[in-house]
C-alpha cells in the first residue's frame, strides 16, 4: 500500500488520501478496507479508480475488539472458564454490568474466581480488530483495480509556535515550529503531510462533502526538495504548507516539525499609550505598553503564539513576553505586545472642560483641554505613540504637536521623548458624547 497523503486543517479535521489495490471477481464483491481512521466522517468517503466498476454500498465498522465489547457480543452465548491449576467449566454470559455475570450448569456467579480467565470460541463477525470501511462493488469482469481512497477524519489538529530571540541591536531571530496532534485512531507511517492555514467553512450539523471538494483539497503542489523543511503556496483563499520530507504521525502522538528559521530581522520598538477619554478620570498615570514590530518578508505565517527571549548581561536567556499572532500574509507587519515598559510612563490631566450646548439633546457637545506628560527614564530617546479615543464626532481645535486621524474615533500623536527627560502634549478638542 502506498504512503498516505495527509492534509491537516486547523480545527479538528484532516483529509486522508491513499492508494490501494483490489482483487475483484466478476459480479458483486464485498471488500474490507481495513486500517482507516477511527474518527472518519463516513459521508465524506470517495473511492476513485480508472477501472470500470460500480459502488453499491459502503459501511463503516467502528465496533472495535476489546474485552468489554467481546463480552457484550457474547451475552446469552456460551464461553469457557479456564482455571489457574487446570480444569475448565462451561458457562453462559448473562450480563456485564459492574463485572461479568455467568450462568453455570448449577449456579449463577458474579465475577471470576482468582486468576481464572474466559475463553471465547471465535470473534463475532461484526467485531473488528481495527476500524474498517467495507464496500460492496459490482465488477463487470474479474480484474485488479487500482483505487484512490480519500476521506475526511476528525481527531487531527495543528498549530504554529514561534520562538524569537531579541538582540540588543533591535534585530530579531525567529524560529517557527509546527505542532501536529493525532487523535484520529490511526497511525500514519511516512505520510506526505500538508497543512492548511485559514478558516475552512464547515456545515454546522452534518458534514456534506462531495467528490469535487475532496479533489480540490488534494490538488496540492509536488513535494518540495528534501533539503527544505516546509514550502508554502496559496490554495484557494487559504495557504498550504508542505513538509519537505515524509513524517510519521502515530495515533495519540504530538509531533513538532521545523517551519522556518530567520536571522537578524530588523524591527521597531514601539511605546504605546492608548486610552478612552470618556472613561477616564481627570488625573491618572499609566505605563507604556511596549510592542515589537517587524515586516514579514519570507513567507505567510500561520496563526500562533510568539514567545520572545533576550540575553541578560551574563549571557543567560530570559523570557520577556509573548503574544498571539493571526494568519499573517507575506509583506505584512507583525506587531507583538510584550508588556509594560518600566521606564516609560505618562501622567494625564484634564485642564479644562465646558459644555457648549445647554438644551435637552440626545448628544451633548463638550470642549476638552487635556495635557499628557511623558517621562522617559531610559539612557536613550524614544518615540511614544499616543492615542486618544474620542467619539465618532470630534474636531481638534488646538494642539502642541500635530495629530493624525487614525480612524473615525481616534487621534494619534508621535511624540519624541528625550533620554532621562520628558515631553508634554497639550490639545483642545470639541467632541459629542
Amino acid at each position: 500500500m502506498a504512503a498516505d497523503n495527509l492534509t491537516i486543517y486547523n480545527r479538528n479535521l484532516a483529509l486522508v488520501s491513499e492508494n490501494r489495490s483490489l482483487d475483484l471477481q466478476s459480479g458483486e464483491n464485498k471488500i474490507d478496507l481495513v486500517n482507516v481512521a477511527a474518527s472518519i466522517i463516513p459521508q465524506s468517503v470517495v473511492l476513485h479508480s480508472p477501472q470500470n466498476f460500480q459502488i453499491l454500498e459502503q459501511n463503516f465498522d467502528y465496533d472495535l475488539l476489546d474485552y468489554p465489547s467481546l463480552l457484550k457480543k457474547y451475552i446469552n452465548r456460551e464461553v469457557e472458564v479456564l482455571y489457574e491449576h487446570g480444569g475448565s467449566e462451561k458457562a453462559t454470559v448473562l450480563a456485564n454490568n459492574d463485572g461479568v455475570i455467568l450462568k453455570y450448569a448449577n449456579r449463577i456467579e458474579h465475577g471470576l474466581p482468582a486468576k481464572a480467565r474466559l475463553s471465547f470460541p471465535e470473534i463475532p463477525a461484526n467485531l473488528r480488530e481495527r476500524p474498517t470501511l467495507s464496500v460492496l462493488l459490482n465488477s463487470p469482469e474479474a480484474q485488479k483495480a487500482e483505487v484512490e481512497l480519500s476521506y475526511l477524519t476528525q481527531g487531527f489538529n495543528w498549530k504554529a509556535d514561534y520562538v524569537a530571540n531579541l538582540s540588543k541591536e533591535d534585530t530579531l531571530d525567529l524560529a517557527g515550529w509546527v505542532t501536529l496532534d493525532n487523535k484520529s485512531g490511526k497511525d500514519f507511517e511516512a505520510a506526505r503531510v500538508q497543512l492548511v492555514a485559514g478558516e475552512v467553512n464547515r456545515a454546522p450539523e452534518e458534514y456534506q462533502y462531495g467528490a469535487r471538494r475532496a479533489r480540490l483539497a488534494m490538488a496540492a503542489a509536488p513535494m518540495a526538495d528534501a533539503a527544505l523543511e516546509v514550502s508554502e503556496e496559496a490554495l484557494f483563499e487559504y495557504h498550504l504548507y508542505s513538509l519537505g520530507r515524509p513524517a510519521t504521525v502515530l495515533n495519540n502522538q504530538t509531533k513538532q516539525v521545523a517551519l522556518l528559521d530567520e536571522a537578524k530581522i530588523p524591527l521597531q520598538r514601539q511605546y504605546d499609550f492608548t486610552r478612552n477619554v470618556s472613561q477616564q478620570d481627570d488625573k491618572e498615570k499609566a505605563q507604556a505598553q511596549v510592542y515589537l514590530k517587524f515586516e514579514n518578508k519570507n513567507m505567510a505565517l500561520p496563526a500562533g503564539v510568539v514567545r520572545v527571549y533576550q540575553q541578560d548581561s551574563s549571557g543567560q536567556k530570559q523570557f520577556i513576553g509573548e503574544d498571539r499572532i493571526k494568519h499573517t500574509a507575506k509583506n505584512e507587519d507583525v506587531r507583538l505586545k510584550l508588556g509594560e515598559a518600566f521606564d516609560v510612563r505618562a501622567e494625564y490631566e484634564q485642564l479644562d472642560w465646558k459644555r457648549l450646548d445647554y438644551g435637552v439633546t440626545r448628544r451633548e457637545t463638550y470642549e476638552l483641554t487635556n495635557q499628557i506628560t511623558l517621562f522617559n527614564a531610559k539612557d536613550q530617546a524614544i518615540t511614544a505613540d499616543v492615542r486618544e479615543i474620542l467619539s465618532p464626532e470630534w474636531e481638534m481645535r488646538e494642539e502642541s504637536s500635530p495629530h493624525e486621524k487614525e480612524n473615525s474615533t481616534t487621534a494619534r500623536w508621535k511624540i519624541e521623548v528625550p533620554a532621562q527627560g520628558k515631553a508634554v502634549l497639550k490639545y483642545t478638542v470639541r467632541v459629542k458624547f
